[in-house]
């Protein structure tokens, strides 16, 4: 089962990733400011 969810949340991150969408934790607050993106470079 741990396997499957890493491999379930592996694939949802890169979905997201490959559309330009950055995942932001609900812990995380933060303002837009013209800063960078915090996905990842390929």
């Amino acid at each position: 089962m741990a396997n499957t969810y890493s491999l379930l949340h592996a694939n949802i991150q890169e979905s997201f990733r490959s559309a330009g969408v950055e995942i932001m934790s609900p812990h995380y607050r933060v303002e837009r400011d013209g800063n960078k993106s915090t996905i990842p470079e390929t």
